[in-house]
């Protein structure tokens, strides 16, 4: 139980830096790796309380409340997933708007200098 309120207060403390983190691809992947390594020591944490709770006589209260911590748990590491995700998506997006903007410019440039006339030097001027 009390690990579970420790990872939980920790979920809440990193989730701010998952916003400004989204932003470097290496940070991103470092961000994914914590969100699995912790959703990995949940389930840890969950089979070890399952245990426990099957020693117990009330099994199936102990089981559900477990259950219900653990979803509650997994629910915000998913959360923080898609923001993380959200945050990819744009940054992608931005760069390939950027590249079709430069690819447009480039274009147009070319398309300006074959419609401009090329004046022939030895041409009688009128």
């Amino acid at each position: 139980m009390k690990t579970i309120k420790a990872m939980l207060t920790g979920l809440l403390l990193a989730a701010p830096l998952a916003y400004g983190q989204a932003q470097d691809g290496a940070k991103v992947q470092a961000e994914r790796e914590r969100i699995a390594s912790e959703r990995a020591a949940a389930q840890t944490q969950f089979a070890r309380e399952e245990v426990a709770c099957r020693a117990r006589f009330a099994v199936n209260d102990c089981v559900a409340r477990s259950k219900t911590r653990m979803r509650e748990l997994l629910a915000q590491l998913r959360q923080q997933e898609l923001i993380i995700n959200a945050a990819e998506r744009e940054r992608q997006g931005q760069a390939r708007r950027a590249e079709l903007e430069q690819r447009a410019a480039e274009h147009a440039a070319r398309l300006e200098g074959a419609a401009a006339p090329a004046v022939p030097a030895s041409a009688p001027a009128r």
